[in-house]
């Protein structure tokens, strides 16, 4: 969502100075600039990709000063870090990046052997948004276009053959992705509006089953959506449109809950202390050192590597 800048800059004239810094034990990690994704690999890893900085940063929680423990786990022959998935086994990230010749790429990187990266393909945007099927052995990646109707696309690319598909899927601003591997759903949002697209994934390929309200109408139209993420019941194959997701508010501060028919939204309450700077996505705690019943947000909005405020935070929920 990062470089949307003709959006950002009026968002930033419009909305309050961010509050001083906050003090909470659920504050995981800051000194980032523009925290744009986050993945747990379930091994004891949290990673994180600076937009601004062109860093990818691992974060693990260290038990001797029961704090967490961060570190630039990639960065030479990047400039900028999207969109993340890890399968599983938790052994690989892949991501969405712009390289240092200002190309773009999905790479792949070993999740405990920092400094290095493989090029998979080259992709004709920044996978801002990821997502993946790895029972098929798909990646699917968002952008949000170019130009003044914001037309965005959906990519895939073919893990097994190291084919990249194309587009699958015309989605306005196409911004976060997430995929229900449980019921072969995929989840993209629409930036802008904030609509939500559900696609069925098979082995024949994708298709799309609905375009739904969301946040469309509950959120005013200066509120932006930057991510989104099922809540742990996953989908509702019974009622998709009483499914319930959580999506990051960029310009609202908040991460919203809804469902896919918009006919519940409501605030997600944050520790107390707690006053969220711009997010940019929200994900489920997963592995040793996270917690599985809290949301884990990361914070976006800096717009140069002089910003060293926006964090990670962690919202229990149980």
């Amino acid at each position: 969502m990062i470089f949307t800048l003709a959006i950002i800059f009026v968002f930033f004239s419009i909305v309050s100075a961010v509050s001083a810094a906050d003090s909470s034990p659920f504050i995981v990690f800051e000194g980032f600039s523009w925290a744009e994704n986050l993945a747990f690999d379930g091994r004891g890893g949290l990673f994180v990709s600076d937009a601004i900085k062109g860093e990818l940063w691992k974060i693990m929680y260290n038990e001797t000063s029961s704090q967490y423990d961060g570190t630039v786990f990639l960065k030479k022959g990047a400039t900028q870090f999207g969109g993340l998935a890890i399968p599983n086994d938790g052994l690989h990230i892949y991501a969405g990046a712009v390289l240092e010749d200002k190309s773009m790429a999905l790479i792949k990187a070993s999740t405990s052997v920092p400094m290095t990266f493989d090029i998979l393909s080259a992709t004709p945007h920044l996978a801002n948004g990821l997502a993946a099927d790895f029972k098929r052995g798909v990646l699917y990646f968002t952008d949000e276009g170019t130009g003044d109707k914001l037309d965005g696309t959906v990519t895939a690319y073919n893990l097994n053959t190291g084919m990249l598909l194309g587009v699958v899927a015309h989605v306005p601003s196409a911004d976060g992705a997430f995929f229900d591997a449980e019921n072969d759903k995929l989840y993209v949002g629409e930036l802008v509006s904030k609509k939500v697209h559900v696609f069925s994934v098979s082995d024949s390929g994708i298709s799309l089953d609905s375009v739904n309200i969301a946040l469309s109408d509950a959120v005013s139209s200066l509120h932006i959506m930057d991510d989104l993420t099922l809540d742990r019941g996953l989908t509702n194959m019974n009622e998709v449109g009483k499914t319930t997701l959580y999506g990051a508010d960029w310009t609202g501060r908040k991460i919203q809950k809804f469902t896919l028919d918009g006919s519940i939204v409501s605030e997600v309450a944050v520790p107390e202390g707690i006053t969220l700077k711009e997010p940019t996505s929200v994900r489920w705690g997963k592995g040793k050192g996270f917690d599985a019943n809290s949301l884990y947000v990361s914070e976006g909005g800096g717009a140069t590597k002089l910003e060293h405020g926006r964090r990670i935070i962690q919202i229990p929920m149980a």
